[in-house]
């Protein structure tokens, strides 16, 4: 019954939502200081990018399937 509170579902939404931007913008401040190449950079953001959107799609889809 808890899991289907839709106060704990917004509750874990959020975490999923900080959580992958955490995680995202700490590999993209990483990249940035050993990466010097600025199409390298550019390169890192779009797979950041990517994979940050990838891995908020798989989070939102279990919260809402839960």
């Amino acid at each position: 019954a808890r899991m289907q509170s839709a106060f704990i579902k917004i509750v874990d939404l959020a975490m999923v939502l900080a959580v992958v931007y955490h995680g995202g913008y700490g590999l993209f401040s990483v990249g940035k200081d050993y990466i010097a190449s600025r199409p390298l950079q550019i390169l890192m953001t779009v797979l950041v990018s990517v994979v940050m959107i990838w891995s908020a799609w798989i989070g939102l889809k279990i919260i809402m399937t839960i």
